[in-house]
């Protein structure tokens, strides 16, 4: 069985762009509230929601055509 292939973004509707990782030398590792790692975590969940979204979105328009 070979993966789907990643549908291609229509014009109007770009698919949501994952967010970098921290670069090495970002987090100080003194454990702090607001790490670099911790707001990396937050931004790569919303990226998923995003992405999956986007991802349902296309599907419905492809069904529609």
């Amino acid at each position: 069985m070979h993966p789907r292939p990643k549908p291609r973004s229509p014009p109007d509707d770009p698919a949501p762009l994952p967010p970098e990782p921290p670069q090495e030398g970002e987090c100080c590792e003194s454990g702090c509230e607001d790490c670099v790692w911790t707001r990396f975590s937050q931004a790569r969940q919303a990226y998923e929601q995003a992405y999956a979204a986007w991802l349902d979105r296309i599907e419905q328009r492809l069904a529609n055509e």
